[in-house]
């Protein structure tokens, strides 16, 4: 491919785990953000609240409203194998969690995971990946 920007290999870095963010700030305004400024290709290290500094007069400035949510859980299986979860959404269907999951084997239906005091069980499998869980 002559294009390298559109091999995936392009894309790759190393990133330390302590530069990706798994929970929001609390105060969202002082979250990072780099700037580039594309004329004298300087960057800048800054936060949220000074955007307005780094937009041209009469930007378009669009947004989105999705969240950051705690979605990640390592369990056990029953023979003590590990498996993670990885929740969907946090509203319960029936009483259930839409997750996918990760272990050394395949899942059934009817099998229970064990989290600290809690006992997961797959109730649903849903076909393509995915799995109810109570």
């Amino acid at each position: 491919m002559d294009n390298k920007d559109l091999l995936l290999k392009s894309y790759h870095y190393d990133l330390a785990p302590k530069f990706i963010a798994d929970r929001p700030v609390s105060n969202r305004d002082e979250s990072k953000l780099l700037a580039y400024k594309a004329h004298s290709t300087e960057l800048t290290d800054s936060t949220f609240k000074n955007l307005a500094n780094f937009l041209p007069e009469n930007a378009l400035l669009v947004t989105n409203s999705s969240k950051v949510f705690p979605c990640r859980l390592f369990a056990n299986k029953v023979t003590g194998g590990k498996a993670e979860f990885f929740f969907l959404d946090l509203n319960p269907q029936n009483n259930a969690f839409l997750a996918m999951i990760k272990t050394s084997s395949s899942k059934k239906m009817g099998q229970k995971f064990i989290y600290e005091d809690l006992t997961l069980e797959i109730i649903e499998l849903c076909g393509d990946g995915t799995f109810y869980v109570a």
